[in-house]
């Protein structure tokens, strides 16, 4: 009996020795804590390269919705078939997009924090779960900064009485935002991100060829979404980066080659692989950047960051702290700060 017991319950079976009947009286009353599975089994983002398109707003469609964050939702209920017959209940979600720090950003239309969808109803009369698959399109009421990561969390509440069961949210990420509302418009529409940007040779000898400089490490995310009422074209654009080694006076330190490096895109207006135009991705990684310095450090005295990354179409910075060190100098943690893109005119 007690083995029977065991192999039938064996997931919550006590650990320690009792007679058949408490084992099993065990059991059951562990059963009745999981009869119900009321659960956000997954959240994400709908794109790999997460983006805004205000332009949907404008366009009389419906079914075009990413003027907000597309997030993809699935609630799973599901019951003990034999402890829990006959459920129904109702439910709905709120949604907010929250910031790094964890504020919510206002949305669209209202100025609100948050939004509810639709209720959707759940009947386990006859099967023992239900999964309901939502998209939602949380829609900022103000551009979204491009150095600033941002999450959408999503509340689900059951109905009669609103009763939170379950909270999750999306891994934060940096979102591109596109402003432009026309298809044709002046401006060369194209957003970054900077995911990385880190020292991967922390230290310099002059004496040593093979350490005679430090080591960069970078990697931009691009998208752009231009004439998207138009069959997609083509333009050929550079992406510049120029570092600034900066003491902790500001002044600049000369560098090999002023610390600038050029690499070209070949940049589509966008791409149509999901059946609608969304901006076309492109990621330019820059390893093992060799930065030198053209005059002496002084890393007793003084300290120094790398400042910036500047494009033909973006500007975008973030910033690596020294400590102070006598040459050769060593390189500290990563402190970041940033500016918003430019939107150059494509004249």
């Amino acid at each position: 009996m007690r083995s029977l017991a065991v192999r039938f319950f064996g997931n919550i079976a006590p650990s320690f020795p009792c007679k058949p009947l408490t084992c099993l009286l065990f059991t059951l009353s562990g059963l009745l804590s999981h009869a119900l599975e009321e659960e956000i089994s997954s959240i994400a983002m709908a794109d790999t390269l997460p983006a805004i398109l205000d332009a949907d707003l404008n366009d009389a469609d419906s079914n075009t919705q990413r003027h907000g964050l597309a997030t993809d939702v699935t609630v799973t209920i599901s019951r003990n078939f034999l402890l829990e017959p006959g459920f129904r209940a109702t439910y709905f979600l709120i949604y907010r997009i929250e910031n790094s720090a964890g504020d919510p950003v206002k949305l669209a239309p209202g100025g609100v924090y948050e939004k509810a969808t639709e209720p959707f109803s759940v009947d386990l009369t006859f099967i023992p779960s239900k999964q309901q698959k939502l998209v939602l399109y949380p829609d900022p009421g103000s551009t979204l900064d491009p150095t600033e990561t941002y999450r959408v969390t999503v509340d689900l509440i059951r109905e009669t009485p609103d009763t939170l069961v379950d909270q999750d949210s999306t891994p934060l990420i940096n979102i591109l935002h596109f402003t432009n509302k026309t298809s044709g418009d002046a401006e060369w529409n194209i957003r970054g991100i900077m995911p990385t940007l880190r020292w991967e040779q922390k230290f310099m000898v002059d004496s040593d060829p093979e350490n005679n400089a430090f080591l960069v490490d970078l990697e931009v995310a691009y998208g752009r979404y231009d004439d998207f009422r138009d069959p997609i074209g083509n333009v050929n654009t550079s992406i510049t980066a120029d570092f600034d080694l900066l003491d902790s006076d500001g002044n600049s330190v000369p560098l090999e080659d002023d610390g600038i490096v050029i690499k070209g895109w070949d940049a589509d207006s966008y791409e149509n692989s999901s059946g609608r135009p969304l901006p076309f991705p492109n990621t330019i990684t820059l390893n093992d950047y060799e930065l030198r310095p053209l005059d002496q450090l002084d890393c007793v005295n003084n300290t120094y960051r790398l400042r910036t990354l500047r494009t033909r179409t973006a500007q975008y910075s973030r910033t690596l702290s020294t400590p102070s060190r006598p040459k050769p100098c060593f390189i500290s943690t990563a402190t970041f700060s940033g500016d918003p893109f430019l939107r150059p005119s494509r004249a």
